[in-house]
């Protein structure tokens, strides 16, 4: 009788405990295809991270390809659990604690449009574009006359002919798409425009804080062991700065 009162006593404390809700069967994710990121036949650095901390659970990666801006519509719209590669500081998302990369996002332009560049407030009163929703004028102070593209390569062109002054993306997107285009940028620079950490991005729900949950406790275990480094180095990516 003591014992059945007992367990009488904790039940109610053990049904509102999150650690005992029933686990998610998958996680949804919504994602550009990053060569050596996010490879479209499942390889990569982000889906290898992904796939081991989740790997001792029942939890099963449903990946669908998408362009950033639709990526971030789905998540909006809670049809997809996470994106990679944002910033964890946009309100209304749950970020997990440990960043996923160090981002270079970097500027291209004509040395005769900034003959001396001394940083982002050099962009005051220029042309910009980026790749649709990357959103960049969030986080730069000057006043800036942006626009958005479709891709890379479309900005790339539009900075050749004139239409921009500027074009920004993350340095290792703009130098792969300059390489496999072998295009003559003599007559350009390219500069850091910003450095910051970004991470997975989840929809905000009770099946993303499960998941999260996860996430940090294994994410940590690997940071322990040494796995999460091994990861990185197997990928020839840049460690991120925890």
């Amino acid at each position: 009788m003591k014992k059945l009162k007992r367990v009488c006593s904790i039940l109610p404390f053990l049904l509102l405990s999150p650690s005992i809700f029933a686990q998610p069967k998958n996680i949804k994710i919504a994602t550009e295809e990053w060569k050596g990121y996010t490879n479209k036949d499942g390889t990569g650095l982000y889906f290898e991270i992904v796939n081991e901390i989740y790997r001792s659970t029942s939890i099963k990666l449903e990946i669908i390809f998408v362009p950033w801006a639709r990526a971030t519509k789905l998540v909006d719209d809670k049809q997809r659990d996470v994106l990679f590669g944002s910033y964890n500081n946009l309100p209304g998302y749950l970020y997990p604690d440990y960043p996923l990369n160090t981002e270079l996002s970097a500027v291209i332009f004509h040395k005769d449009t900034i003959p001396n560049w001394k940083g982002v407030k050099d962009l005051e009163g220029k042309k910009i574009a980026w790749v649709r929703g990357y959103d960049y004028h969030n986080y730069i102070e000057s006043k800036l006359e942006w626009s958005e593209v479709k891709s890379t390569k479309q900005g790339l062109d539009m900075l050749l002919k004139g239409r921009v002054d500027v074009y920004m993306d993350s340095l290792e997107t703009l130098q792969k798409t300059i390489k496999s285009r072998n295009l003559d940028i003599t007559k350009y620079e390219i500069k850091i425009g910003l450095e910051k950490n970004t991470y997975a991005r989840f929809s905000n729900t009770k099946k993303s804080k499960q998941l999260i949950e996860i996430y940090n406790r294994n994410v940590k275990k690997m940071l322990k062991s040494g796995k999460l480094k091994e990861m990185y180095k197997k990928w020839n990516h840049r460690f991120p700065k925890f």
